[in-house]
Protein backbone atom coordinates (compact mmCIF):
# COMPACT_ATOMS: atom_id res chain seq x y z
CA UNK A 1 0.00 0.00 0.00
CA UNK A 2 0.89 3.31 -0.67
CA UNK A 3 1.63 6.35 1.27
CA UNK A 4 -0.91 8.66 -0.53
CA UNK A 5 -3.05 5.84 -0.72
CA UNK A 6 -2.89 5.89 3.01
CA UNK A 7 -3.27 9.43 3.30
CA UNK A 8 -6.39 9.86 1.19
CA UNK A 9 -7.85 6.83 3.57
CA UNK A 10 -7.16 8.57 6.84
CA UNK A 11 -8.37 11.78 5.62
CA UNK A 12 -12.21 10.10 4.45
CA UNK A 13 -12.07 8.32 8.00
CA UNK A 14 -11.20 11.93 9.69
CA UNK A 15 -14.15 13.25 7.23
CA UNK A 16 -16.69 10.58 8.42
CA UNK A 17 -15.97 11.19 11.96
CA UNK A 18 -16.61 15.10 11.77
CA UNK A 19 -19.69 14.31 10.01
CA UNK A 20 -20.78 12.34 12.97
CA UNK A 21 -20.27 15.17 15.06
CA UNK A 22 -22.07 17.77 12.98
CA UNK A 23 -25.40 15.96 12.14
CA UNK A 24 -26.59 15.61 15.80
CA UNK A 25 -25.58 19.26 16.14
CA UNK A 26 -27.50 20.29 13.60
CA UNK A 27 -30.62 18.09 14.32
CA UNK A 28 -30.35 20.14 18.36
CA UNK A 29 -30.69 23.59 15.95
CA UNK A 30 -33.39 22.41 13.61
CA UNK A 31 -34.78 21.95 17.13
CA UNK A 32 -34.53 24.68 18.30
CA UNK A 33 -36.27 26.83 15.46
CA UNK A 34 -39.58 24.30 16.02
CA UNK A 35 -39.19 25.62 20.21
CA UNK A 36 -38.92 29.03 19.40
CA UNK A 37 -41.96 29.05 17.07
CA UNK A 38 -44.08 27.29 19.41
CA UNK A 39 -43.08 29.77 22.38
CA UNK A 40 -43.90 32.76 20.27
CA UNK A 41 -47.24 30.68 19.49
CA UNK A 42 -48.17 29.78 22.68
CA UNK A 43 -48.84 33.55 24.25
CA UNK A 44 -50.34 34.25 21.36
CA UNK A 45 -52.59 31.76 21.50
CA UNK A 46 -53.95 32.85 25.07
CA UNK A 47 -54.15 36.47 24.12
CA UNK A 48 -56.74 35.30 21.20
CA UNK A 49 -58.36 33.01 23.92
CA UNK A 50 -58.72 36.72 26.28
CA UNK A 51 -59.75 38.61 22.94
CA UNK A 52 -57.15 40.56 22.74
CA UNK A 53 -56.08 39.88 19.11
CA UNK A 54 -53.65 43.47 18.99
CA UNK A 55 -51.18 41.42 21.39
CA UNK A 56 -52.00 38.00 19.69
CA UNK A 57 -50.57 39.46 15.95
CA UNK A 58 -47.01 40.13 17.00
CA UNK A 59 -46.81 36.83 17.93
CA UNK A 60 -47.74 34.97 15.56
CA UNK A 61 -45.77 37.09 13.17
CA UNK A 62 -42.76 36.19 14.61
CA UNK A 63 -43.46 32.37 15.04
CA UNK A 64 -44.10 33.06 11.22
CA UNK A 65 -41.17 34.74 10.85
CA UNK A 66 -39.00 31.75 12.82
CA UNK A 67 -40.97 28.74 11.52
CA UNK A 68 -44.00 29.40 8.67
CA UNK A 69 -44.44 26.10 8.39
CA UNK A 70 -44.97 25.77 12.06
CA UNK A 71 -48.03 23.83 13.43
CA UNK A 72 -49.89 23.55 16.78
CA UNK A 73 -51.75 20.56 17.66
CA UNK A 74 -55.52 20.22 19.74
CA UNK A 75 -56.47 16.69 20.05
CA UNK A 76 -56.82 15.60 16.41
CA UNK A 77 -56.55 19.03 14.71
CA UNK A 78 -53.81 20.91 13.75
CA UNK A 79 -53.75 24.58 13.36
CA UNK A 80 -50.83 26.25 11.50
CA UNK A 81 -49.04 29.32 11.79
CA UNK A 82 -50.64 31.57 9.42
CA UNK A 83 -53.97 29.82 10.61
CA UNK A 84 -53.73 32.42 13.56
CA UNK A 85 -52.40 35.50 12.11
CA UNK A 86 -55.76 35.27 10.07
CA UNK A 87 -57.77 34.89 13.13
CA UNK A 88 -55.76 37.97 14.81
CA UNK A 89 -56.73 39.78 12.12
Amino acid sequence: MKIADLKSRIAKIKVSHMAFYILPFAMFLSGCVAIQASGELQPGRYALMRGDAKRALPHFQRAAEIDPNAKVQHGLMKEGVWTYVGRAH
